[in-house]
């Protein structure tokens, strides 16, 4: 061994070519790291467009399944990318938590456009309870009534009554006029900042949690053979 290894071994540094790798190596992982941001704002965006193509889904069951597949391919797309990239097998521990993230993501996102919408476009109606059913999967309580507007006309859509709703019950609720959110109990809701502000907050942490995500990808790339 040289002069200039022996130094370099006993100092730590290594010698240039070690050195060189080295820096290839933190570039190759800040690389990954950063790729990150990008997929992150694109990730997101495929959200939203999952989250309204839910909203416009008539049927609740219908929404559900748009969202639960809507994400679902779009987990499943990312993380197959990934596990190609580093050549292992996808799905990784971690990795639930990155799909966990998005879904949150998502749920919120939809919950946002449709109290946007109910503000914006939203109709307050004084209603009058006309039939109250048990729950046949229309909402998630356990009673829901049915209703309609003080000359006898239907109104789309019902209300959880889980609170004592009886037939003949007066209340004053929110309606959507194209018939695409259920009606909302009392007056027109405030705008969906709120459910804006949490989305934002959730994005910021899958854009981190893709960024981990990254490293590990960059971390399998780099142990991978190269052919």
């Amino acid at each position: 061994m040289s002069a200039d290894a022996e130094a370099g071994t006993r100092t730590g540094k290594g010698t240039k070519p070690e050195q060189r790798v080295r820096l290839l190596r933190w570039a190759a992982r800040a690389g990954w790291a950063l790729l990150a941001l990008p997929t992150a704002a694109l990730v997101t965006a495929a959200e939203y467009g999952i989250a309204y193509a839910a909203f416009l889904t008539p049927e609740q069951f219908g929404s559900v399944l748009v969202g639960i597949t809507g994400v679902g391919i779009l987990v499943s797309l990312l993380f197959l990318a990934m596990s190609e990239l580093a050549d292992r097998e996808p799905f990784a521990p971690f990795e639930w938590v990155v799909a966990l993230c998005m879904a949150l993501v998502t749920g919120v996102l939809a919950a946002g456009v449709s109290q946007q919408t109910m503000h914006d476009r939203g109709r307050v109606e004084h209603a009058v309870v006309v039939a109250v059913l048990p729950d046949q999967g229309e909402n998630t309580s356990g009673f829901y009534a049915r209703l309609a507007d003080l000359s006898g006309r239907p109104i789309p859509g019902t209300v959880p009554a889980d609170d004592g709703l009886a037939v003949g019950d007066h209340l004053t609720v929110t309606v959507d006029p194209k018939g695409q959110v259920p009606p909302y109990r009392g007056g027109r809701p405030t705008g969906a900042g709120f459910f804006w502000e949490v989305a934002a907050g959730l994005a910021v942490l899958q854009a981190l949690l893709l960024a981990v995500e990254g490293l590990f990808v960059a971390e399998e790339w780099l142990r991978a053979p190269r052919r």
